[in-house]
């Protein structure tokens, strides 16, 4: 448990809530309960916990709609001008105008159930609004690891079909 809270406050000084749960939930799902099992996660147990949490959610949308899921997420981070990540509000409008730039091919009820279950994860907000919800993924920290998850193929397509939008639809 000392070393679990070490990795956890080892960037800021404080546990984070939002963290404690990402990992103690996966800590949990996968059964590790010594330190040895904690340590043979490797030298960033708490890292490879984020990233497993991730690729389960992921993976609970269904084989069909794990890349939606990935992307969808993605597209929940950006980066500005000095490069520092962000997590952005987001419609469903926008996701699927940028999932249009992308000609990735979904249907409405697939974005609905992606939606769904991230939300229901915990790893996205539905922040309710008029006229339409917005989303936003739930904690700054978590950006860096959904991005590591994302191929610089992907990164590359997108930010070319955000400055040439008319060349990349079909």
């Amino acid at each position: 448990m000392q070393r679990l809270v070490a990795d956890l406050a080892a960037q800021t000084g404080d546990v984070r809530p939002i963290e404690l749960q990402v990992v103690g939930a996966q800590l949990q799902r996968e059964d590790i309960d010594t330190l040895d099992k904690y340590e043979y996660l490797g030298d960033s147990p708490k890292e490879t916990l984020v990233q497993r949490f991730l690729a389960y959610v992921v993976k609970d949308c269904g084989p069909p709609n794990e890349r939606l899921a990935w992307v969808v997420l993605y597209l929940l981070t950006d980066e500005d001008r000095e490069h520092r990540l962000y997590r952005p509000f987001r419609t469903r409008e926008d996701l699927e105008y940028e999932l249009s730039l992308l000609k990735m091919p979904f249907e409405g009820p697939q974005l609905d159930l992606v939606l769904s279950i991230l939300v229901g994860s915990g790893l996205v907000f539905e922040v309710p609004e008029e006229p339409e919800d917005r989303y936003q993924l739930v904690h700054d920290y978590l950006v860096s690891y959904v991005r590591q998850e994302q191929t610089p193929e992907l990164m590359a397509e997108l930010t070319a079909a955000r400055h040439h939008p008319t060349q990349n639809q079909g």
